[in-house]
């Protein structure tokens, strides 16, 4: 008997401690949340508090990212740290400017049973663009008018058919339809006439974000149609086009719209404003691109009309900020992680808003907030706190009527500049000190109404170029942000071979450029100036010595790219070696004799620099030539 009760109370005791063990948990991540300058070929690296199941981290579905231009992330999972670890590196490279959004679902599992919390966890970070001086030139007028007016009023740039060039999609109010830009690829940063026929959408169709709601792989949008009171869903195909558009019922006259993974199953759901119903409406979706029926909610404002999502009090969810036009605020609603949100305290921006975007804009690791305040002819940089909270407001007059606010990094200089549209004025250019002060820079004349811009890298040149919409004009403008005067060294073939640190000789590197995919290969290892006894280790390499290898692509006379330890594998052996990317690695070429390298270890923070020179000179007379006829073709 005693035996049995200690049996019993045995298995209770082992029952409380597996009900109680604590969530997995993370702990960091890379790139750094809400980070502006991320590099292009980065890898997603979370890390957790404890070694995760391998099987529960699954591409497109617990694990997964996307990027606003670029698109769904396709690459490959590795784990390091003994499981602690998750690295998803990307087969290509994001989309120079763009914002990334990381989802992670409650589906994660740790090796001990336990999962990542109900709600998941997400979060966004921008990429770095290219150093710029802002000289932008028209290089082609789109019209979106056939036989009639078609009142385009928003668009996405994203890569529709997979081709590595962003394509343009133009939302119509009059026509009531989408007309779909195919970029022509040619390094022109020109777009082909739309594709017919157009995608069908609701009536005064205009709001819009992308995102990937069926996890296939391809761009979906969604789109406010403001007087059917609906939205449409459009899931992309892969090849340009969308298929028929799913409608769902909201509420009157809705307007703003936000994308995040409300219940952290792993899928995107959708929050939209609507301005007569004086609410919210939140459609929750079913993993496969459909969603349920619109389910409504109140935020104590007046007038919801703006909306945008981001992770206000830095908790790893996704929050919503809404703009009301009547009240003159924005509020902060913290996503719970159960369907669920808190209303904190409502902030004035002196003005009726009509839309808000969301960045760090004083590079203090915060999000903040740029609104425009239509028929207050003013708009609004308000500083948040990083617990959902706001700070400062300060105004600033623009042009009359605005109705679009854009963030963008357009001179590359690491902080995020604003772009205004005004209906009845100009786009106008606003450079931020990194303070999150913005002065006027130069103003972009609308011939009718500046209604809205897209700031995204049209021609992959790695800086930000423009598609400025007027929709009573019913034109795309598209500027080409010409960048800086290129440099007089482009990187070439000829610089392949032997190079090595002169100020510590016991180092060296192995370069191989690869002309036709315009990208490079380095081996970057230490060399033992002594030997040990053992001839096997002598010839095949000592333990001591250490191998890194970095590969990406290169642009002008620079090249910024993933570093990759190797780790596993033998010498004449079968054994499988496991390629990690641990560190980021630019190099910049002075010349065909001379180069500076940059390196960033993720994990340890250490960062670095040393120059780097020839082993040999017999390939210089070659790079030279080779930069000489590149110039020429410049």
């Amino acid at each position: 008997m005693k035996l049995d009760k200690y049996y019993a109370l045995t298995i209770l005791f082992f029952a409380s401690i597996t009900s109680y063990a604590a969530d997995l948990k993370v702990t960091s991540t890379t790139p750094i949340e809400r980070s502006i300058s991320a590099p292009r070929q980065t890898a997603i690296i979370v890390n957790f508090d404890k070694p995760v199941s391998r099987n529960s981290i699954t591409a497109l579905k617990s694990f997964w990212a996307f990027g606003r231009w670029s698109g769904t992330v396709q690459g490959k999972f590795s784990f390091q740290n003994n499981d602690k670890r998750v690295v998803l590196t990307p087969d290509k490279p994001f989309s120079a400017g763009e914002t990334v959004m990381v989802i992670l679902s409650h589906d994660i599992k740790a090796s001990d049973g336990t999962r990542l919390r109900t709600a998941g966890y997400s979060w966004q970070f921008w990429i770095k663009s290219k150093p710029a001086n802002l000289d932008f030139k028209i290089i082609q007028s789109l019209t979106t008018n056939s036989t009639e007016s078609s009142r385009p009023y928003g668009a996405v740039a994203t890569d529709l058919n997979h081709d590595n060039w962003l394509d343009l999609a133009v939302v119509n109010e009059d026509t009531a339809d989408l007309r779909i830009y195919m970029n022509r690829a040619n390094n022109t940063g020109q777009f082909n006439f739309f594709t017919q026929p157009t995608t069908p959408l609701g009536n005064r169709a205009s709001p819009n974000e992308p995102s990937d709601f069926n996890l296939d792989g391809n761009t979906d949008l969604a789109v406010v149609n403001i007087n059917d009171n609906t939205i449409s869903i459009l899931l992309g195909n892969g090849n340009g086009g969308f298929s028929p558009q799913q409608l769902i019922t909201v509420g009157s006259a809705p307007r703003g719209i936000a994308l995040l993974d409300i219940d952290g199953d792993g899928d995107i759901d959708i929050v939209n404003t609507n301005y007569e119903s004086n609410n919210l409406s939140l459609l929750i979706n079913n993993g496969q691109g459909v969603f349920s029926n619109s389910q409504s909610f109140d935020t104590g404002t007046n007038g919801e009309w703006a909306l945008a999502a981001a992770d206000m009090n830095e908790d790893g969810l996704l929050d919503i900020v809404v703009g009301a036009q009547d009240s003159q605020q924005v509020l902060t609603l913290i996503n719970n992680g159960n369907g669920n949100f808190q209303a904190l305290t409502p902030q004035a921006v002196g003005g009726n808003i009509w839309m808000l975007v969301i960045g760090d804009v004083n590079n203090d690791g915060h999000e903040d907030l740029a609104t425009v305040n239509s028929t207050s002819d003013n708009g609004s940089i308000i500083l948040g706190d990083g617990t959902g909270n706001f700070t400062s407001t300060t105004t600033i007059t623009l042009d009359t009527f605005p109705l679009a606010s854009d963030l963008g990094d357009l001179d590359g200089d690491g902080d995020l500049d604003w772009v205004t549209s005004s209906f009845s004025g100009d786009w106008v250019l606003y450079s931020n000190n990194s303070m999150g002060q913005f002065t006027f820079n130069q103003r972009f004349d609308a011939p009718a109404a500046a209604s809205c811009a897209v700031l995204f890298d049209m021609d992959n040149d790695l800086d930000l170029d423009l598609a400025l919409i007027d929709e009573i004009q019913d034109t795309v403008f598209i500027m080409q942000n010409q960048g800086i005067e290129t440099k007089s060294f482009q990187i070439n073939s000829g610089l392949n071979g032997a190079w090595f640190n002169p100020e510590t000789p016991g180092q060296g590197l192995l370069l191989e450029v690869f002309p036709n995919s315009s990208s490079l290969f380095v081996a970057w290892f230490t060399y033992a100036v002594e030997h040990s006894n053992n001839p096997d280790t002598t010839i095949i390499g000592d333990t001591e010595h250490r191998w890194l290898t970095a590969q990406g692509n290169y642009f002008g006379d620079s090249a910024n790219i993933n570093i990759i330890s190797t780790t596993g594998g033998l010498f004449n052996n079968n054994e499988v070696a496991e390629n990690n990317m641990v560190g980021n690695f630019t190099i910049t070429f002075q010349d065909c004799a001379n180069g500076q390298v940059e390196f960033t270890f993720t994990e340890s923070g250490l960062t670095g620099n040393f120059p780097i020179t020839r082993v040999a000179s017999d390939n210089i007379p070659q790079c030279q030539m080779l930069n000489n006829t590149l110039k020429m073709t410049k």
